[in-house]
C-alpha cells in the first residue's frame, strides 16, 4: 500500500495569516475574484450620486430617510466546487522531497480551505480508473476535516488512469455550472482525450492543475543507463538516458503545449506546477489572473 507523508499544519498557518488581512487573502481572495457567483443579492443602501443608474433608486427607502437612496448588491456565491484528485499510480512517483500525490494532497487541502473561506460549498472526488472516494459538496470546518481524512488515507491511492471514464463520471454526476478543479499529472491520456475535455468544459467551469515531477519533463545529465517501470502495467525498460534525453524532453514539451492549447481552445483554465517548487504564490497568481481572462 502506498505510504503518504503529509503535513497540513504549515498550510493552515500560512492561510490563517493571509485570510486575516482586509485585502484579498492568499488563495481565498484570488479564488473568490476568479470564480463568478450565481447572481446578485441585495446588500445595503447608499446615497444616490449622478453617475448611478436611476433604476436602482429605492423610492420607499428614500422617502423614509428623506434622502435619495440606491440599492447596493453583492454577488451571490453559494457555488458548488468539486476538487477532483487524480490518485492513479503515476501520481505516487516522486524524485523530490514529495511525491506528486503528496504535493497534490496538500494543494487540494489549501484550495479547499480557500473555497470554504470564500463561502462556497466544496466537495471531493478521488479518481483513478474509478471513483476511489467521494464527498458531497458542503460548507464549514467539519467538511474541511472530513476531506483531509479522505485525502490522507493511503487506501485510496494507486491504480490505472482513465480520463475518458472520469469525464463521463463527472458529466453524469454533477450539475451544469459546477466548478471542477482537476489536479493531475495528466500522464496516461489516451487518444480522444481532447474530445472528453471539450465536453467537460462546455458543461462546467473546468480548471485543470497539472502537477508534474521534474523527471516527468526532462532527464538530468550524467545518469547513464537506467531501468524504469510503467506505473500502470508494471513493465520495466532499460535504456541509456543520455541517448534519449533530447527526444524525451521534446516529446514532453510538445505534450504540455498540446495540453495548454486544449484548455485554451475550450475556454478552460490550466495551471502548471512542479513538485520541486512551492505552490502557494503561483496558485494565487493563477486565480487572480483568471479574473482578467473571464
Amino acid at each position: 500500500m502506498y505510504e503518504l507523508k503529509l503535513n497540513f499544519k504549515p498550510i493552515l498557518k500560512q492561510l490563517e495569516i493571509y485570510t486575516k488581512k482586509e485585502a484579498a487573502s492568499m488563495l481565498s481572495g484570488g479564488y473568490l475574484s476568479s470564480v463568478k457567483g450565481k447572481g446578485l443579492e441585495f446588500d445595503s443602501f447608499r446615497e444616490y450620486v449622478p453617475s448611478d443608474d436611476a433604476s436602482r433608486i429605492d423610492w420607499k427607502a428614500s422617502v423614509r430617510s428623506q434622502k435619495t437612496l440606491v440599492r447596493e448588491f453583492r454577488e451571490e456565491r453559494n457555488l458548488e466546487v468539486i476538487i477532483v484528485l487524480d490518485v492513479s499510480s503515476s501520481m505516487c512517483y516522486g524524485s523530490t522531497e514529495q511525491s506528486k500525490a503528496e504535493y497534490s494532497a496538500e494543494l487540494a487541502a489549501a484550495i479547499a480551505f480557500a473555497i470554504l473561506r470564500a463561502g462556497d460549498a466544496v466537495g471531493l472526488l478521488m479518481y483513478s480508473d474509478r471513483a476511489a472516494a467521494e464527498i458531497k459538496a458542503n460548507f464549514g470546518i467539519k467538511q474541511y476535516y472530513t476531506m483531509l481524512k479522505e485525502i490522507s488515507s493511503p487506501k485510496f491511492y494507486e491504480g490505472k488512469f482513465d480520463f475518458a471514464s472520469l469525464m463521463k463520471y463527472i458529466n453524469e454526476k454533477f450539475k451544469k455550472g459546477t466548478v471542477i478543479i482537476f489536479i493531475s499529472d495528466f500522464i496516461g491520456l489516451k487518444q480522444g482525450w481532447q474530445e472528453s475535455l471539450k465536453v467537460a468544459c462546455r458543461k462546467f467551469e473546468f480548471i485543470g492543475i497539472s502537477v508534474r515531477d521534474p523527471l516527468d519533463d526532462s532527464m538530468p545529465p550524467g545518469i547513464g543507463k537506467v531501468v524504469v517501470s510503467d506505473p500502470f502495467s508494471g513493465e520495466e525498460l532499460m535504456f541509456d538516458a543520455e541517448e534519449i534525453s533530447a527526444r524525451y524532453a521534446k516529446i514532453n514539451q510538445e505534450f504540455m503545449k498540446s495540453l495548454d492549447n486544449a484548455f485554451i481552445e475550450n475556454r478552460g483554465s490550466i495551471l502548471n506546477l512542479s513538485t520541486g517548487k512551492p505552490f502557494m504564490n503561483k496558485t494565487n497568481e493563477f486565480f487572480i489572473a483568471r479574473k482578467k481572462w473571464k
